[in-house]
């Protein structure tokens, strides 16, 4: 894809990444922080009409491949740097900047990416000042379902990496990742599975919530992406069913409306 049309200047301050489906800001220059304070900028950051925010994550521990994926041709973080020309984003530092994934050996640290060349630091120490750049789950009614999908494979993989979450738990969002991965990576969606992946991501996501309310404050950003997911899917299908077999809406909305959602371009 060509960067022309992979980057969209949504007009707002933001860009959005076509190919990851990644919304970020598009002055990169936030200042240098520590971890934590990035951390705490990104919770705290209401910009475009958003509040979502949260520090990118790279591939590694597990994660997925966000902040390494920029400024690559077809945003696979094992690809060659091209760097920021052609692009709109301003204002990018030749210098680290930091992921939200940690360093799975030593808490304290955590990953960063050089933006100058594209190298992946090794694990720094969260008192260090590094760059941010802020990013967010792009929800919005032009999304295809992959979008969607790779939006929810994100959240669920961010929630599992947090301490309070159980090993049972953490299992079982991992699984609901792994199945999520396994439909987008095939070459036709099934509408009952697009539908069913999400409604029970949510609800088990909604159940962690219930359970665990101080998850609510350690990955909020996680628990609005599940929110924006249910509205979506409610808004595109005119239904959503509960994990007591209730449903909300009818079957021939449903019928319909994911039609119509499968129906869009698929990237």
């Amino acid at each position: 894809m060509e960067k022309s049309s992979r980057y969209v200047d949504n007009g707002d301050g933001t860009v959005t990444d076509n190919t990851t489906g990644l919304v970020w800001t598009k002055d990169a220059n936030h200042g240098l922080m520590s971890w934590f304070e990035a951390v705490k900028h990104c919770e705290d950051f209401n910009f475009a009409g958003h509040s979502d925010w949260r520090l990118p994550l790279v591939a590694k521990n597990g994660g997925t491949a966000e902040l390494d994926t920029l400024f690559r041709k077809n945003g696979d973080h094992s690809e060659a740097w091209e760097g920021t020309r052609g692009t709109p984003f301003t204002n990018v530092q030749s210098n680290y900047y930091w992921s939200g994934t940690s360093y799975a050996h030593v808490p304290g640290d955590a990953w960063g990416v050089d933006m100058g060349d594209g190298d992946m630091g090794d694990g720094a120490a969260k008192t260090c000042r590094y760059d941010v750049w802020p990013v967010r789950d792009g929800w919005n009614e032009k999304m295809t379902p992959r979008e969607v999908l790779h939006g929810l494979v994100r959240g669920s993989e961010t929630l599992a990496r947090d301490p309070l979450v159980s090993g049972q738990i953490r299992n079982r969002l991992l699984g609901f990742a792994r199945n999520i991965k396994v439909c987008v990576e095939a070459e036709g969606l099934n509408t009952n599975e697009v539908c069913n992946l999400i409604e029970d991501l949510y609800w088990e996501v909604d159940k962690i919530r219930n359970d665990h309310p101080k998850l609510t404050k350690t990955n909020p950003a996680v628990f609005k992406l599940a929110d924006n997911a249910k509205e979506y899917v409610m808004k595109m299908t005119g239904c959503l069913h509960y994990p007591n077999g209730k449903m909300i809406g009818s079957s021939e909305s449903m019928d319909s409306g994911l039609a119509e959602f499968l129906r869009r371009k698929q990237p």
